[in-house]
């Protein structure tokens, strides 16, 4: 019987759900996080925080959208 190496190919995938009061830096945590990011952004300020060249995705009301 031969050994196997095993080799890490990446990091395991992750969900988070960030629930916080206004203001409570939930956006900035979040944004620090490595994409694709899945921003469900009530008041439309999360790209204001958003490192650029970061993977995200929003829920839009354009249901015909892309």
């Amino acid at each position: 019987m031969a050994f196997r190496r095993i080799e890490k190919t990446g990091y395991p995938p992750r969900h988070w759900s960030l629930v916080g009061y206004s203001a409570s830096g939930k956006s900035t945590f979040a944004a620090q996080m490595a994409g694709p990011i899945l921003a469900i952004d009530a008041d439309g300020r999360f790209v204001e925080v958003v490192t650029p060249g970061t993977e995200v995705f929003t829920l839009t009301e354009n249901f015909d959208a892309e």
